[in-house]
């Protein structure tokens, strides 16, 4: 398999590299290199009233997108993480190419706030499918959650995978999975160690994403 392909699945699956770090910078890329982080750690908010927001205003119900930061619009993501946003990073969008096919990023963007940060990616490749890449992903991440590392929880999202990783400095949330031809990973890093908190923020982010593909 193509670097780049192992890039976005061991991102979403792995302890996300940076993840406790308060100077961890930028989404996930598909061809993001070792050490790129979808979300950074930031000090955590209140979550225990978050609902999954509706899709933002720019994402269409076919997932159609002209700009980053699209499927989950600044307004949404600062209501996820209970404030204003203070730094929005997007991704590269569209054709980037890769050495397994085409690869098309739909959507991407890491945004923070002084109460947390959400990263997130839509990807597919045109020689793995969607399917694949979840499928890669849950054999990934199955060394952390059989040692202990990370705790797998029941995500809103039928059928995606769905675990928090808790570290000294605090705690992550990914959630990935497939919807139609798109493959979805979120993250949600906050400096808090209350993991409830941290699944709700993540699963809110993800029902945000899922609803608008």
């Amino acid at each position: 398999m193509n670097r780049r392909v192992t890039a976005i699945v061991a991102l979403s699956t792995l302890a996300v590299a940076g993840c406790g770090s308060a100077t961890s910078t930028g989404s996930a890329a598909t061809s993001a290199p070792s050490g790129a982080s979808s979300a950074a750690s930031t000090p955590s908010a209140d979550s225990s009233s978050r609902s999954a927001p509706s899709s933002s205003p720019a994402a269409t119900s076919g997932g159609a997108v002209t700009e980053a930061c699209s499927l989950i619009d600044e307004s949404t993501a600062a209501s996820i993480l209970g404030g204003p946003i203070t730094k929005k990073v997007p991704a590269q969008i569209g054709d980037l190419g890769s050495e397994d096919g085409p690869a098309t990023k739909l959507d991407g963007c890491l945004y923070r706030s002084a109460a947390g940060s959400i990263g997130y990616d839509v990807v597919k490749f045109g020689k793995l499918s969607s399917a694949q890449l979840a499928a890669l992903a849950k054999a990934k991440a199955s060394a952390q959650l059989n040692s202990g590392m990370a705790k797998e929880f029941t995500s809103a999202v039928g059928g995606a995978l769905a675990y928090t990783l808790t570290l000294p400095t605090g705690t992550d949330s990914i959630v990935n999975g497939a919807k139609g031809d798109w493959y979805v990973t979120v993250s949600v890093a906050l400096k808090s160690h209350d993991a409830k908190a941290s699944q709700q923020a993540v699963d809110a982010a993800a029902q945000a994403l899922f609803g608008a593909l």
